[in-house]
């Protein structure tokens, strides 16, 4: 993963991944409500990373993540807990706790992935997980407004 060239796949994670978010944005017809989703999807899938890096071992022990350090349960709490709660307040608590939910499971989908390859995260898998959260959230969000 230390490698920084883009390869095959890699663009191709960056072509679905601004495909599925620009239609999801363009689902949601209110610019305020636009904002808010985009202000919502980036605070929730980056709260949601201190649970992923409290579940998993460093990967490395060097690098940027080690370097954040691991931590502890009150601040993994406090992350999700205030992401959920900017969701609910923003979109409601049907809106909100659907997002949560599926940022908590696009999370998890990583970090299982993560263990199973490389035995661990980095910044690498926290940065993929993060982009799996928030493109998750932006849709459950589009979803819920064209209702």
């Amino acid at each position: 993963m230390r490698d920084s060239r883009s390869g095959v796949f890699g663009v191709l994670a960056l072509i679905f991944s601004v495909a599925l978010r620009a239609a999801a944005i363009a689902a949601i017809a209110d610019p305020v409500a636009v904002m808010a989703a985009l202000l919502m999807a980036s605070a929730l899938s980056r709260g949601l990373l201190a649970g992923m890096m409290r579940a998993l071992p460093l990967a490395s022990k060097d690098g940027l993540a080690a370097a954040a350090g691991r931590p502890g349960p009150g601040v993994v709490l406090s992350a999700a807990g205030l992401g959920g709660t900017v969701a609910v307040a923003l979109f409601g608590p049907a809106a909100g706790i659907g997002a949560l939910a599926i940022g908590v499971v696009g999370v998890a989908v990583v970090a299982g992935l993560a263990r199973w390859q490389i035995g661990g995260y980095n910044g690498d898998t926290l940065g993929a997980a993060q982009q799996v959260a928030e493109i998750g959230v932006l849709i459950v969000i589009s979803a819920q407004s064209a209702q």
